[in-house]
């Protein structure tokens, strides 16, 4: 007989916190099945013993399954009674607090204001582009405000609800407070804007278009020539910030401080200053932070080799973000690359380095294919399942640009950085990402031109391009539970 050890009963109580999420974002829960489920977790953990911790388990389990459900069912009604202030012109005075959205002739803000009620309300802004506001800027607001769009829009309107806004205000009249108050968003903000004149001033067109995309997830400069040939190579995820994004980088940091020969420790404490330094660049937004959180892991998880610990972190990780907001697990994109992509760096190199030993390792290579490709296999079901679009020169594209995509973001940054001090020394570095990006824009555009680069798929084939992920899942939970029988004393 052997024991459940505590890092699975961790996990098992992980999961069943993110299934009861998951479950109440599917169905409407009725408030008896919860006391079900708890009165039945009580049970177990009255009855059991202190040796069986089998029985505790599945008792904490469903407890904790009964607390998703909660969760869920207890954000969907408490949202702000706002029927007061709905439907009526309102002047309110709020921060914008995220990057603003602009498409075409139309810019979008999200506000947060106290002005209308006793809590604070989160409101979406649509106006004209012009005059232009920032993120950090107060401003003042006079306009109508209109509930969510859930009855003709609800997928619209779910994924308002998840970045947390419960009104929206189109086209209202908008004009700066004077004086401003202090703004950290606004000193972020204003970093971020020089070093994107940096590259611009440094590089050419489309080189800086696409070295920001790499770098900063800015799609706006990217051409409609140059987005279709990303989706028809599978490469939109090289320009979008995401943890797939995020995961690279912590993958290439951790290479580079190999070379110093440091610490443990110091490489840690280093590779954590350089993510922080890079998620306050590209503005330090929520989703940001989140893939950020993602990226550590990855670092730890390269760092320790401890497959099984970093899969609990992964896991408790994902059980506070989406404790925080529940709206993550089932509607938010970002997070679920972020997750699935740190689960697959996390667990398929130990299983693809076995076939890897042809890659070079020099530089690094064979390291960053294999972790790429890992993160890859993980999140390729979803896009096939998100956007129905399938590239069959994918593989082939990624490995051929994926070691480079490293070096760029490195020699980017090095260009911008170097730009906000003197830009004949950064035009000079932007030689190096002409280069790369030439190479990288060459590859990308000559596979796209095939005909049968890519094609729309049935979302059904999603769940075959699974099966690969799923195999590494069951061979990893194999090798774990081997281990744990094979370690873990007996008790009589």
């Amino acid at each position: 007989m052997w024991v459940l050890p505590l890092s699975l009963v961790g996990l098992l109580v992980f999961l069943a916190f993110l299934g009861g999420v998951f479950f109440a974002s599917l169905v409407s829960v009725s408030i008896f099945v919860v006391w079900f489920l708890s009165a039945t977790g009580v049970v177990f953990l009255v009855l059991s013993s202190s040796h069986r911790r089998a029985i505790i388990t599945v008792g904490l389990c469903l407890l904790v399954f009964a607390g998703g459900i909660l969760r869920m069912t207890w954000v969907e009604s408490s949202r702000l009674d706002l029927e007061a202030v709905l439907g009526t012109a309102r002047s309110f005075q709020g921060e914008i607090v995220e990057l603003p959205d602009i498409n075409g002739a139309v810019t979008r803000y999200v506000i947060k204001t106290k002005d209308l009620g006793s809590e604070e309300i989160t409101i979406l802004i649509t106006t004209r582009r012009f005059p232009e506001f920032h993120r950090g800027e107060w401003v003042i607001t006079t306009g109508k405000l209109e509930a969510l769009p859930e009855a003709d829009f609800p997928d619209y309107a779910m994924s308002l609800k998840r970045r947390g806004i419960q009104a929206v205000s189109p086209f209202p009249k908008m004009a700066l407070v004077d004086p401003q108050p202090p703004s950290f968003l606004r000193k972020l903000d204003a970093v971020k804007n020089r070093f994107e004149i940096s590259i611009r001033n440094a590089l050419p067109e489309p080189d800086a278009g696409f070295v920001l995309g790499v770098i900063l997830g800015e799609r706006q400069s990217l051409g409609d020539d140059l987005r279709t040939a990303l989706q028809r190579t599978g490469t939109t995820h090289i320009v979008a910030l995401s943890g797939f994004n995020i995961t690279i980088i912590a993958l290439a940091v951790g290479w580079l401080i190999g070379f110093l020969h440091l610490s443990p420790r110091i490489r840690m404490v280093v590779s954590i200053i350089v993510i922080i330094l890079f998620v306050i660049l590209v503005g330090g937004g929520a989703s940001i932070v989140r893939a950020a959180v993602m990226g550590f892991l990855v670092l730890l998880s390269r760092e320790r080799g401890r497959v099984y610990q970093m899969t609990n972190a992964l896991f408790f990780a994902a059980a506070v973000m989406v404790a925080l907001n529940p709206y993550l697990l089932r509607f938010d994109l970002s997070f679920q690359l972020s997750f699935l992509a740190t689960l697959g760096i996390i667990l398929a190199p130990p299983r693809l380095e076995l076939f890897a030993s042809w890659i070079p390792a020099a530089f690094g290579i064979r390291e960053i294919i294999v972790g790429t490709l890992s993160a890859e296999i993980f999140v390729l079901p979803l896009i096939l399942w998100q956007f129905g679009m399938f590239s069959f020169v994918g593989p082939l594209v990624n490995l051929l640009i994926l070691p480079v995509i490293p070096w760029l973001m490195l020699v980017g940054a090095i260009v911008g950085g170097i730009g906000l001090i003197s830009l004949p020394l950064s035009a000079l570095a932007g030689y190096a990402a002409h280069i790369m990006v030439a190479y990288v824009l060459g590859s990308i555009y000559w596979f796209s031109g095939w005909n049968v680069a890519a094609a729309a798929l049935p979302q059904i084939l999603a769940l075959v391009f699974s099966l690969p992920a799923l195999g590494i899942i069951l061979l990893a939970s194999r090798a774990y539970l081997k281990r744990i029988v094979g370690v873990v004393p007996a008790l009589s």
